[in-house]
């Protein structure tokens, strides 16, 4: 007996935390205090989408939060890209901002905070509109923090007005900066900071928009905000090493003097920037422009491209305009290209090279160009060398019946669960951990010995989960859902199965004193319901099969014997039990899920449900599983599926079973081992992961994975 295992450790995908009444039913929280007070979101996958404005009444001390946090949402989006951005604007102009600020001026309060080195920071800060007007401390005061860095990133600091008095305990200044202070004097791990595609203006403080260490700036507009200390700079003081590219500096003073950037003696990339003034930061020799007329600066820059012969343009990203493009200051512009057969291409602004990336197509390339600073010539130019393009590979002749088929999983015996309930006592090699498994991304099922003379079919669907509010390990759990079992009606002699990895198909026998039972199971490739078929001969025609439902309750209870306050009712209950019910040839479980342990409202219900017809010394058993926000439509879901599938011949419903999985080895990548233990091993992996998840399908499942 050769079984196959393993153990993947996989990062599926964020825990998104909604803020905001905006979200209505969705919302995990109505407003930004109360997840503030709550303190959730703060794991580093985690992941806080604030829709509407929110008025904080204390600063938001986000030392040990990690992870992302975005604004800019309007309440119906499944995705950050989904964000509706203002057409033809910058990063920070959402059609639905998102505007954070406090209720009071108090004492040094900022908007979000950390004063400590020893705790995280969010990793990424996007499209949050900081209004600065009662704030009395930068808006974004990261004072010190111990992560790695953070990024800044499309979003507005303003309004700042700030006391000129701050001095932290224990006689370290902080300089008050009007829009961000990372990294104060004695905070020597702040480190590795960006801000880009950010707008900066109307702030006064000691420093008027920035103090930060090791910084890098680009893609911003930073206009028109005050210094008040004179040795300091009404745009940028540098604390540490810093960068500032494909930024546009206007009208920063301190008095009436312009004072862009204070660097403070340390190293510093300045380049491709404009100002009003140049200096020995800002040098024209570095690709600085300096301009004073402000209607100069900020109007729409032209942008004409120069394509050889033989290339054409498919798209770009903005319109063409009497043979020019047209776009705003600082935005980014990119177009994609047609280019001849086996050719590649390069792309400059005068000396600098431009991103030139292959399009989704054939023979196409898209080149971007960052952070438009003035009216420019794109010059696009063919390789001078042809590509050497190789001859494909094929797998066409390959037998992948035959090849697979020696890698199948095979059983001379089946062995049982365990019996002891200790982590400690489970064993890869046996039950569960060693079963046959079958899926096809939503619905799966593993077979194996349940105990002596006693055969367990799983029935697993990926999706049923707990539907509490907010999200925790617990208000989310995905639930056990039941098993079929097989009784023999004598005593097991032999028995046998074999998982074919090319039909996704299990076969077997279980021989006894009474007779014998040969089986084939699989769960259809394309269509969400379990077929299980069998032919007896003796006393095993008359074999017991039966469903035992589990209680719909997190495995973390079950296994430990306790929960977070809340998720249970009174009588240790976190949903309702499940009826049974049979409506002629039809059985059902029928399990309402509840959004609170007050059991008042039912969210969902799913229900497991099969029918047997037999023929004979043959049975065919159809299983499915469906899930709605009603009762009946789930029972009608699953009728539906299950007539649809007896409508159909077994062999033709098997044949349509194979195709996917033939037809999905045919596509596959070719790898062949001189180990063959090695090539089992791949290929098992291979069918398990088609098996569990889907292009179309939820992330993958615990269920014997």
């Amino acid at each position: 007996l050769f079984i196959i295992g393993l153990m993947i450790n996989v990062n599926v995908s964020a825990t998104i935390y909604k803020v905001g009444i905006a979200w209505g039913e969705n919302a995990d929280f109505a407003t930004l205090q109360e997840l503030i007070t709550a303190k959730v979101g703060q794991a580093a996958d985690d992941e806080i989408w604030i829709a509407g404005n929110h008025i904080l009444n204390d600063q938001w001390n986000v030392n040990g939060w990690s992870g992302n946090v975005y604004g800019g949402f309007a309440g119906t989006e499944t995705s950050v890209e989904e964000r509706e951005r203002v057409a033809g604007g910058r990063g920070w102009e959402f059609v639905n901002p998102t505007v954070l600020s406090q209720e009071t001026k108090g004492v040094r309060n900022s908007i979000m905070y950390s004063g400590s080195s020893s705790g995280s920071v969010f990793s990424l800060i996007d499209g949050i509109h900081f209004d600065a007007a009662n704030c009395a401390a930068s808006p974004l005061f990261l004072r010190q923090f111990g992560s790695s860095g953070i990024t800044v990133r499309n979003c507005i600091f303003e309004n700042a007005d700030l006391p000129t008095d701050n001095v932290l305990s224990g006689g370290t200044a902080d300089y008050e900066a009007g829009a961000i202070n990372m990294g104060s004097d004695d905070a020597a791990l702040v480190r590795n900071i960006v801000v880009e595609e950010c707008l900066i203006q109307n702030n006064k403080a000691r420093v008027g928009a920035i103090m930060a260490r090791q910084a890098a700036i680009k893609n911003c507009i930073i206009i028109n905000n005050t210094g008040v200390d004179t040795d300091k700079s009404g745009g940028v003081y540098a604390r540490d090493v810093f960068s500032i590219e494909n930024t546009v500096f206007w009208n920063n003073k301190i008095g009436e003097t312009i004072s862009n950037v204070n660097a403070n003696g340390k190293t510093t990339l300045v380049a491709n920037n404009i100002i009003d003034e140049l200096n020995d930061t800002f040098l024209s020799s570095s690709g600085n422009i300096a301009e004073t007329d402000s209607i100069v600066i900020f109007s729409p820059k032209e942008i004409t491209l120069s394509i050889p012969d033989g290339v054409s343009i498919i798209n770009t990203s903005v319109p063409k305009t009497d043979e020019k493009y047209i776009v705003k200051l600082g935005a980014s512009f990119n177009f994609t290209v047609r280019v001849p057969e086996e050719r590649t291409i390069k792309a400059k602004i005068g000396a600098t090279d431009l991103s030139v990336k292959p399009g989704s197509l054939a023979d196409t390339y898209i080149v971007t160009s960052t952070g438009i600073m003035q009216t420019t010539q794109i010059e696009v130019f063919l390789d001078e060398n042809i590509t050497y393009v190789p001859e494909k590979a094929t797998t066409a002749a390959i037998d992948w019946e035959s090849f697979l088929s020696q890698h199948d999983m095979f059983w001379t015996s089946i062995s049982g669960d365990l019996t002891a309930a200790s982590y400690t006592q489970i064993n890869i090699k046996t039950g569960y951990y060693a079963g046959a498994l079958m899926g096809n991304g939503l619905i799966g099922t593993n077979m194996y010995k349940l105990k002596d003379n006693v055969y367990r079919l799983n029935a697993g669907r990926s999706d049923v989960t707990e539907i509490r509010k907010p999200y925790s390990l617990f208000n989310s759990a995905r639930l056990p859902i039941g098993y079929f079992t097989l009784a023999t009606v004598g005593k097991v002699t032999s028995e046998k199965m074999r998982l074919s990895l090319y039909n996704a198909t299990t076969k077997g026998a279980f021989i006894t004193d009474k007779g014998r039972i040969d089986f084939k199971t699989y769960v259809h490739s394309l269509k969400n319901y379990i077929v299980f078929e069998t032919e007896s001969t003796g006393e095993e025609v008359d074999y017991a099969w039966e469903f035992v439902g589990q209680k719909a309750i997190s495995p973390r209870y079950i296994q430990n014997g306790s929960a977070d306050a809340g998720y249970l009712n009174a009588q240790g209950k976190s949903n309702p039990d499940a009826v049974s019910k049979i409506e002629g040839d039809y059985h059902f479980l029928i399990q309402p899920l509840v959004t609170d342990n007050t059991f008042a409202t039912v969210g969902k219900v799913y229900v497991v449900a099969w029918k047997e017809v037999k023929s004979g010394t043959k049975r065919r058993i159809i299983a499915t599983i469906a899930q709605q926000t009603t009762e009946q439509a789930a029972i009608d879901e699953a009728k539906s599926l299950i007539d649809a599938a007896f409508a159909e011949e077994a062999e033709v419903l098997e044949t349509s079973h194979k195709q996917w999985w033939n037809e999905f080895y045919q596509k596959a990548a070719f790898v062949s081992f001189p180990n063959t233990r090695f090539e089992s091993f791949y290929w098992a992996q291979y069918y398990k992961f088609a098996s569990t998840t889907r292009e179309d399908k939820p992330i993958v499942d615990l269920q014997g994975v």
